[in-house]
């Protein structure tokens, strides 16, 4: 019997189960998924909850930041944090990022001293993602988000927090998923606390 791999989806009356598998190990389910997924964008796909830093498939080099930076450059993911130990492993972006088509900061994290720069597509979110049907697919799901509050936002308005799961951040779920491209589904997993192993 071959192992498990990929992605597995088992559909119920109510939900769907999204289970991940690398090589026979169970990565992550997601449980209490919708059936119906109104919402779609290009930008957001499973491929970019690899790069989330909690588990990966093995055909994806996830701790690569040039795999990660070409997932934004060629639209397959809005918002892209790469970080490095050292300064000069972060220098290729320059070559390489068009910044009239999108945004960049560099810096330096005060609490390990590792090195970032932030790389996203240019835009307000009202023009990026259709936010009515993303408002939609959630209500659709019991949960209400703002859509009003972001939809004029650009996606550097978040390079200073962008992580819901940081103790300090201001931001909601929905947010972090949509900016860094994972999907909604998987996200309201998360709301109605069906992640796990």
């Amino acid at each position: 019997m071959s192992k498990k791999h990929g992605i597995i989806l088992k559909k119920g009356k109510k939900y769907q189960t999204k289970r991940i598998y690398s090589d026979g190990y169970l990565l992550a389910k997601y449980k209490y998924q919708p059936l119906h997924m109104p919402f779609k964008n290009k930008m957001i796909n499973d491929i970019n909850q690899h790069f989330c830093g909690g588990w990966t498939m093995s055909e994806f080099n996830s701790a690569s930041n040039q795999a990660l930076l070409d997932r934004v450059l060629q639209r397959n993911k809005p918002m892209a944090v790469l970080s490095a130990w050292k300064k000069e492993n972060l220098e290729f972006c320059d070559g390489l990022v068009d910044k009239r088509k999108y945004y960049t900061q560099s810096g330096q994290y005060q609490g390990t001293g590792a090195f970032y720069e932030l790389v996203a597509v240019k835009g307000k979110l009202k023009d990026l993602f259709d936010l009515q049907s993303l408002y939609e697919t959630y209500k659709e799901n019991g949960i209400e988000i703002d859509v009003e509050e972001h939809k004029n936002k650009t996606l550097k308005d978040f390079f200073d927090d962008w992580d819901a799961q940081d103790p300090d951040s201001e931001i909601d779920f929905w947010v972090t998923g949509l900016i860094l491209g994972y999907p909604i589904e998987n996200t309201i997993s998360i709301y109605r606390d069906g992640v796990g192993r």
